[in-house]
């Protein structure tokens, strides 16, 4: 026999359409967050789990009162399983988004088009300009964020924020880049 449930907690058993929004938002930021961890790819993925933590603690204590208004109140247990569309689109969505992050996509989504004004500038700022002149700070160079460059004797290095691409050249106009967790990619 089923109690009758009191208005003020009746919200619990509706399903949590907010969900997959929100898991949405949380992939946008995690994809755009790459981009300034320079595409180092275990920092993205820890971007994306601390993002997405909130997220998930909220819908989990919403599953558990849900779970306890329905063996309480000894409601139908399909109510249960109102979310399942919901966590099933966010879990896919979630998994796309660790896919595009273990092969750097957001990352080589912004570096290769800016591919030829990053060399054109890191070029000028190592070779062509003085040692001790200002650098930029705080600019877009192609559709890289930039938030510094700096230069020392083995080339320059173009901070994205919390990571950095490092431009090397030698003597014979032989250039390369390299990145925080990889080393040595011609270009």
């Amino acid at each position: 026999m089923n109690r009758s449930i009191p208005d003020g907690i009746r919200w619990a058993l509706r399903p949590a359409r907010w969900l997959y929004p929100t898991v949405r938002g949380v992939v946008i930021v995690a994809l755009l967050a790459d981009v300034f961890l320079a595409g180092v790819i275990v920092h993205a993925w820890i971007a994306l789990g601390l993002i997405w933590l909130p997220v998930g603690i909220v819908y989990y204590l919403r599953r558990k009162l849900r779970s306890w208004v329905v063996w309480h109140y000894r409601q139908n247990r399909a109510l249960l399983k109102v979310d399942n569309h919901q966590k099933l689109r966010s879990r896919q969505l979630i998994a796309l988004t660790v896919i595009l992050l273990l092969f750097r996509v957001p990352f080589y989504a912004v570096f290769l088009p800016s591919l030829h004004w990053l060399n054109k500038a890191a070029h000028e700022e190592y070779a062509v300009k003085p040692y001790d002149s200002p650098r930029p700070k705080l600019t877009v160079i192609g559709l890289m964020p930039v938030s510094e460059v700096t230069v020392d004797f083995s080339g320059a290095t173009i901070w994205t924020g919390l990571g950095a691409i490092s431009y090397h050249e030698t003597y014979d106009d032989k250039h390369w880049w390299e990145f925080s967790d990889q080393s040595r990619l011609p270009w």
